[in-house]
């Protein structure tokens, strides 16, 4: 059963596979991108134990171009 009906590729590695070759993205991009793709503004903060505010992607950004 094939559940993927289609994929995004995003950026490219060297031939190795090993290093980013182009655009490169964090982890907190990713996080971001989950929360924007959820309905959930990646840049809300929530507070920690002393209540700091702590922003939920750790400073990434959306990848606009697989959520389009």
């Amino acid at each position: 059963m094939n559940w993927c009906k289609s994929a995004t590729v995003y950026g490219a590695s060297d031939a190795q596979a090993a290093y980013v070759k182009d655009q490169p993205v964090s982890t907190g991009d990713v996080c971001a991108t989950v929360f924007e793709a959820l309905g959930i503004d990646p840049e809300m903060t929530v507070p920690d134990r002393t209540g700091r505010p702590i922003p939920i992607a750790n400073g990434g950004h959306a990848i606009r171009d697989i959520l389009a």
